[in-house]
C-alpha cells in the first residue's frame, strides 16, 4: 500500500490535521502546507516538519504532488477550492459545510463526477462514542423506522465580550442561524440514513446577545424542521449562541427511543416503547451505556495496537482522529463515507434554504435530489448568499427583518 501524501490548506483549524497526519505511518504522510498569512503559519512553525514546504499560492499547492488535500479554509469558502481540487484529481476532504449557496451545491457534485478523485465532507461529530453506538443499535432494529428526532449545538458566547472580528465583514459575524448544522442534523442523517428533502425554518432572538458580540445578524440561533425522504420530522439547531454549551441528539422511533446524555454526548440512554404506551403502565427501564472506543469494533485489533491511548484523542476529544483515519480508509477502497458528495450538499442545502425560508415568512422549501441533474439543475444559476459582496446582485440579508 502507497503512503498517501497530504497537503492542508488553513493552518488555524487544520493543526490538528498537522499533528495527526504525522502519527497515521505508511498510510499518509503529510508533504505540504497551504495559508495565506504568514503570522499563522509562523505561531505553529514548531508543529511543522521540515521536510513539509508550506505554500501561500492554492494552484502551487495542488500542483505540488500531493494526493489529498484537507480543506480548514473559512467556513462558506469549501466549494470553489474543493471543486479546483477534484478538477486537477485531488482527493478531498472538506472540513465543513460543502457549500455555501446552492449554485456551488450543484458544481460541487458536477466536478465529483467528473473527477476520479474521491469527495468525502469532514463531518466529525459522527465518528463520537456515542453517535458510533447510537448509529450500531439504530441499524440492529433496536429503534424500529425513525419517525422524529432532535439535534441541538449549544455554543455559549453571550458573555465573552465584543468579537475579535468588529467592524469587519468575517463570516462569523453573518452566518445564519441555520448554516452550520453539521453537528446537528449531519448525525442526525447519518445515524438514520436518512436525506432532508424539505425545510422551514425560524430565529431566536436575544437583543442584549446580539448587541455584545456586534453581530450583523439579529438572532442568536434557529431552529430548523426538516421532512426526510422517509417521512419523519427532524427538529434541529444550527449552532445557537446560547448556552450552556453543549451538543444533544435524540432519535425516537416506532419501538423506542435513544438519546445522548445531557452535557456529556458519549454517553446514550436507550428505553424500549413497546407496550408502554398508557400512563398506568410500568415504565420501560432505561438502559445506559458509556461505549468506549476499543468496545465499537470501529477497526481491528491489530490496527488498534498501532496507536497510542493519547493520539486516539487528539482532536475533538478523538473524533478528528476517527475521521482522518477513515477517510484514508475511503482512499484506500477499504470504506464508504456516509457523506459523500450528495448528501452532502443535500446538507448544506437544508442550511442555505432553511435561512431563505425565515426571509421569507417561514416559506417551506424542497431540497433537490442533487443525484438527479434534472432536479439540481433549476439552481445552477443560484448563488445567493448572505456571504456575498456588498455590491453583489447575490446578497441576500443576514437578518431575519
Amino acid at each position: 500500500m502507497r503512503q498517501l501524501k497530504f497537503g492542508v490548506l488553513g493552518v488555524r483549524r487544520g493543526t490538528t490535521f498537522i499533528e495527526l497526519l504525522q502519527i497515521m505511518g505508511e498510510r499518509a504522510c503529510l508533504t505540504a502546507i497551504c495559508d495565506t498569512n504568514a503570522e499563522n503559519v509562523e505561531k505553529i512553525s514548531d508543529k511543522i516538519p521540515q521536510n513539509v514546504v508550506v505554500y501561500s499560492d492554492y494552484d502551487e499547492f495542488l500542483d505540488s504532488g500531493i494526493d489529498a488535500v484537507i480543506l480548514c479554509n473559512f467556513f462558506h469558502e469549501h466549494a470553489a477550492f474543493a471543486i479546483k481540487a477534484l478538477n486537477k484529481g485531488v482527493h478531498v476532504l472538506s472540513e465543513t459545510t460543502a457549500a455555501a449557496t446552492m449554485g456551488e451545491c450543484v458544481a460541487l457534485c458536477r466536478a465529483a463526477e467528473q473527477s476520479e478523485a474521491k469527495y468525502m465532507l469532514g463531518a466529525n461529530v459522527p465518528y463520537g462514542r456515542g453517535i458510533q453506538l447510537m448509529k450500531k443499535m439504530f441499524e440492529e432494529g433496536r429503534l424500529g423506522e425513525v419517525c422524529y428526532a432532535e439535534a441541538e449545538y449549544l455554543h455559549y458566547s453571550g458573555g465573552s465580550g465584543p468579537s475579535r472580528y468588529a467592524n469587519t465583514r468575517h463570516w462569523r459575524r453573518l452566518l445564519p442561524g441555520t448554516y452550520y448544522n453539521m453537528h446537528t442534523l449531519g448525525p442526525l442523517m447519518y445515524i438514520t440514513g436518512t436525506v432532508p428533502k424539505k425545510v422551514t425554518a425560524r430565529v431566536a432572538k436575544c437583543q442584549k446577545m446580539v448587541e455584545a458580540k456586534q453581530s450583523l445578524k439579529d438572532h442568536v440561533g434557529a431552529i430548523t424542521l426538516c421532512e426526510m425522504d422517509n417521512g419523519a420530522l427532524f427538529d434541529v439547531t444550527g449552532c445557537s449562541n446560547y448556552g450552556p454549551t453543549s451538543k444533544w441528539f435524540r432519535i425516537n422511533g416506532e419501538k423506542g427511543v435513544i438519546e445522548t446524555e445531557r452535557y456529556d454526548e458519549t454517553k446514550v440512554l436507550f428505553a424500549s416503547s413497546l407496550g408502554k404506551f398508557t400512563p398506568d403502565d410500568e415504565r420501560s427501564e432505561i438502559e445506559r451505556y458509556e461505549p468506549k472506543y476499543e468496545e465499537l469494533n470501529m477497526i481491528s485489533e491489530e490496527e488498534f495496537s498501532e496507536f497510542t491511548e493519547e493520539q486516539f484523542k487528539i482532536g475533538h476529544s478523538g473524533m478528528d482522529f476517527w475521521l482522518l483515519l477513515y477517510f484514508i480508509k475511503y482512499l484506500n477502497g477499504e470504506y464508504e463515507p456516509f457523506f459523500n458528495v450528495y448528501r452532502s450538499v443535500a446538507l448544506s442545502a437544508a442550511g442555505i434554504l432553511g435561512w431563505r425560508s425565515i426571509i421569507n415568512q417561514c416559506t417551506e422549501y424542497e431540497i433537490p435530489d442533487f443525484t438527479k441533474e434534472e432536479e439540481r439543475k433549476a439552481y445552477e444559476n443560484d448563488f445567493l448568499s448572505p456571504f456575498a459582496e456588498e455590491d453583489s446582485e447575490n446578497l441576500i440579508p443576514c437578518r431575519s427583518e
